[in-house]
């Protein structure tokens, strides 16, 4: 029986701030998450001193993103916004600390795990007020059109790590979002256990929905890269 073609291997982008002299690396580090994701201002009160690290893996439309650095404030104005060409979404989750969110005028106050899509058209504000560990994945436009029949939202979508993806947030997101749910919680299951098992972390409660960020049919091959420690 021939052997079945195995999926080509992926090429993982990494940022360290190691890599730079201390007094560089917080101006280092805005350049990479510009690079890495898309234009965007950043302050820390640990700028003089400013650890971190960011791998990013492109798996077919999506990229799958973990980001550990100290406390930080991220901006999307509108003057990036307008320099930008292309204009994905963000599902973002935080896994160990309360953070919180503005799109607009609106606010969003989250815990460890909960979940939120962030539009990079409209400006937004995230706030890390503790160290971050953050996983994110990378969503094409067209891509989250084929699932929401109201691509644009003035508010942050949330996703709440005990209260899941339906109920009130399908009405309130219009007909398309049980559909867009229905595909990120196709696979979360099994990817968490992946996840858990190669991080050896404990999560406490997460249950499928609050892992959003993992849930899609290409995080499993992002993971293993994903928890690997980042190259100096």
């Amino acid at each position: 029986m021939p052997r079945t073609p195995s999926a080509p291997a992926l090429q993982p982008r990494q940022w360290s701030t190691d890599s730079v002299v201390p007094d560089q690396r917080f101006d280092y580090w805005v350049g990479a998450i510009c690079e890495a994701f898309l234009e965007m201002d950043c302050s820390s009160r640990h700028a003089q001193v400013f650890p971190g690290s960011l791998t990013s893996v492109a798996v077919d439309a999506l990229s799958f993103n973990r980001v550990l650095s100290s406390p930080s404030d991220v901006y999307r104005t509108h003057a990036a916004i307008t320099r930008g060409q292309q204009h994905p979404f963000y599902l973002i989750t935080h896994l160990h600390s309360a953070w919180h969110v503005r799109q607009g005028a609106h606010a969003a106050y989250l815990r460890p795990g909960d979940a939120v899509l962030m539009d990079s058209a409209q400006r937004y504000e995230l706030h890390y007020p503790e160290s971050v560990t953050v996983m994110s994945v990378q969503l094409p436009r067209q891509w989250v059109g084929q699932w929401l029949s109201q691509v644009e939202c003035a508010a942050p979508r949330v996703v709440l790590r005990d209260q899941g993806w339906s109920g009130a947030a399908n009405a309130k997101y219009g007909s398309g979002w049980p559909h867009f749910v229905r595909e990120f919680q196709a696979t979360c299951a099994v990817t968490l256990a992946r996840w858990r098992k190669q991080a050896g972390m404990a999560y406490g409660r997460f249950d499928g929905a609050s892992c959003a960020a993992f849930a899609h049919h290409g995080a499993h091959r992002a993971l293993p890269y994903l928890n690997r420690q980042p190259t100096r």
